[in-house]
């Protein structure tokens, strides 16, 4: 559940660092009657001052080797305001979880990778 970015020393808009990480939480739902298997998940975490919520598209294969493509897609987010910092940092999460293209669990770590295998963000 961590993702973070170092805060600026001296700021006065610096946050520790649980104010500047990001949770995500990935579970299954019923398969919606009209669309397939693979939007039957649902995706949604909390950000320093936002959540945000979607869903992602990964193969059953994908799932048993705790590896593979995933997309996230049906990305939305609550739009309240908060300090130039904070702000900055969601901005950047959400274009860094538009642009995983892959993942991979090991040791209980979460790796979320670019299409050009950049590591983009690790959850502990």
């Amino acid at each position: 559940m961590f993702s973070a970015i170092e805060p600026a020393a001296g700021n006065n808009e610096s946050k520790t660092w649980s104010e500047m990480c990001a949770t995500l939480v990935l579970t299954e739902e019923e398969e919606p009657e009209h669309s397939s298997k693979l939007w039957g998940y649902k995706m949604s975490g909390k950000m320093p001052i936002n959540n945000y919520f979607g869903n992602f598209q990964v193969t059953d294969d994908a799932l048993l080797r705790l590896s593979g493509t995933i997309k996230f897609v049906n990305l939305a987010y609550t739009k309240v305001g908060g300090m130039a910092k904070q702000m900055q940092f969601e901005s950047y999460y959400m274009a860094a979880l538009k642009s995983v293209d892959s993942y991979e669990v090991k040791d209980d770590v979460l790796t979320l990778r670019s299409a050009e295998g950049i590591v983009t963000l690790v959850f502990v």
